[in-house]
C-alpha cells in the first residue's frame, strides 16, 4: 500500500556527530501520543542522537482540532509513514544505517508494540512507554531472533493503562524475547529521569545486535545527555 508521507516541517531528524560505527548507525523512531506532534520530541531526538542513534520523530497523519496529530488505527499505515522517511529525508543515509528501533509513548507505544510484534523482519527492538489507546496488537513473533523490548509505565497511571502495560510485558517475556519492565513513580508521561535512563536502555537494546560497537561505547562511557529546560514534555495520551 502507499501510505501518507510527511509534509514539510512534520518530521524531526537528528544525525549523530562523527563517523558511523561498524555496522552503521542504529535508527530510533519516536511515535508520539495522541494530540502531540513531531516538534514535541525535538529534545528527545537530540538526546538519542547524542547516544549515537539517527533519530526521527514524525507527526501522525491525522490532524486533530487544535493542530495536534494522531495515528490511524491501521498499523500498516503507521509502518508506511515510517518507511516514507527512508525514501525521502533519510534516503542519503541508506548506506550508513543499521537496525531500526521504535520508541513509542501512549498511543505511539501501542503502535510500536504492534509493529515490533507484526514486523520483526523490519524492526529490531522497541521502547514501550505507557501504552495507551488503540486496538490490542498481535502477539509476539516466534523467538527465532531476539527482539528486545523495554517497557515502562507510571505507577500512578489509570488502572486500565497499568494493566495493559503489565499484560503486554508478561506476554513478551513468556514468548522468549528479551524484555525489561521498569515502572516509574509518576503518571502517564515519560519517566522524569528519562534523559539519564535512556543511554542505559539504549545500551541494553543494542547489546542484542551482533558486534554492536555503539552498545559497547554507551556501556563504557555511560553517556548521559543533560536534559534541556523543561525536561520531558511528552505527557498527553
Amino acid at each position: 500500500m502507499t501510505g501518507p508521507t510527511f509534509p514539510t516541517g512534520d518530521i524531526v531528524i537528528r544525525i549523530p556527530d562523527g563517523n558511523p560505527p561498524q555496522g552503521g548507525w542504529p535508527v530510533l523512531v519516536f511515535l508520539h501520543g495522541c494530540g502531540e506532534r513531531a516538534s514535541t520530541y525535538s529534545a528527545l531526538a537530540t538526546a538519542a542522537a547524542a547516544a549515537a542513534f539517527v533519530s526521527i520523530a514524525p507527526s501522525g497523519p491525522m490532524i486533530l482540532p487544535g493542530g495536534g496529530r494522531s495515528w490511524m488505527t491501521d498499523l500498516a499505515a503507521t509502518d508506511a509513514c515510517i518507511q516514507s522517511a527512508f525514501a525521502g529525508p533519510l534516503s542519503g543515509l541508506a548506506g550508513v544505517l543499521g537496525g531500526l528501533y521504535l520508541c513509542g509513548f501512549s498511543q505511539g507505544a501501542t503502535h510500536a508494540y504492534g509493529l515490533l510484534a507484526g514486523r520483526p523482519d523490519r524492526y529490531s527492538g522497541a521502547i514501550i512507554l505507557s501504552p495507551g489507546e488503540g486496538p490490542d496488537p498481535p502477539g509476539p513473533p516466534p523467538a527465532e531472533a531476539a527482539r528486545p523490548m523495554y517497557l515502562s509505565y507510571g505507577k500512578g497511571e489509570y488502572r486500565v493503562f497499568r494493566q495493559r502495560a503489565q499484560k503486554w510485558g508478561t506476554r513478551w517475556q513468556r514468548s522468549g524475547h528479551p524484555c525489561r519492565i521498569e515502572p516509574h513513580p509518576g503518571g502517564h508521561h515519560y519517566p522524569i529521569d528519562w534523559f539519564t535512563r535512556f543511554p542505559l536502555v539504549a545500551a541494553w537494546l543494542l547489546s542484542f545486535r551482533a558486534n554492536s560497537e555503539t552498545s559497547k561505547i554507551l556501556q563504557q562511557q555511560a553517556v548521559r545527555p543533560n536534559p534541556p529546560p523543561g525536561g520531558t514534555s511528552a505527557t498527553s495520551s
